[in-house]
């Protein structure tokens, strides 16, 4: 028997890998273009109206506790500037550079060479998070050593942070 008709909401899809969006780039931008780009999207929970920072801190700030250390242990390990974790101008310590109904932008600066922007973008019927990453040094070998090998462990977490957060806040 399906969970809804047992009485429970139906749970999300889990969020899947998507096309970077002009809209999602263009909010996330650099003045170039991003040394790296990923986003990842899952249908938007009926009945849910949080805005896009809404989501963005139940993203990472309502992840488990356990998930949450790593997510700053690892940030910390590759030289990720962290600023204080609870304030209401920084979401799990990156910056809040843009915010808007619709739209998050958050930032974060590593000492390695290379800055990194996270996206959520909330439409009527998606919830996206995208990735941007620019090497910002002249020699960009270190940060492209330590971004490589964060890679697949980013591309695991974040559409299992972004799916979640959907089941915790359907319905």
């Amino acid at each position: 028997m399906p969970p809804e008709e047992m009485g429970h909401p139906k749970s999300p899809a889990s969020a899947q890998r998507t096309a970077v969006s002009p809209a999602l780039r263009s909010a996330g931008s650099f003045t170039g273009e991003s040394d790296y780009e990923v986003a990842f999207s899952l249908a938007r929970p009926g009945g849910s109206a949080l805005s896009a920072e809404q989501w963005g801190r139940a993203v990472f700030e309502e992840a488990p506790r356990a998930l949450r250390w790593f997510l700053i242990v690892g940030w910390t390990a590759i030289t990720c500037r962290l600023r204080p974790r609870h304030a209401p101008t920084r979401v799990l310590g990156w910056d809040i550079e843009r915010a808007a109904p619709g739209t998050l932008v958050t930032v974060v600066h590593a000492w390695v060479g290379l800055t990194s922007r996270l996206v959520v973008s909330v439409e009527s019927e998606t919830v996206t998070v995208a990735t941007f990453v620019r090497y910002t040094r002249p020699s960009t070998l270190p940060a492209r050593v330590v971004w490589a090998a964060t890679i697949p462990l980013h591309e695991r977490i974040l559409p299992y942070l972004l799916t979640s957060a959907a089941r915790r806040h359907c319905a």
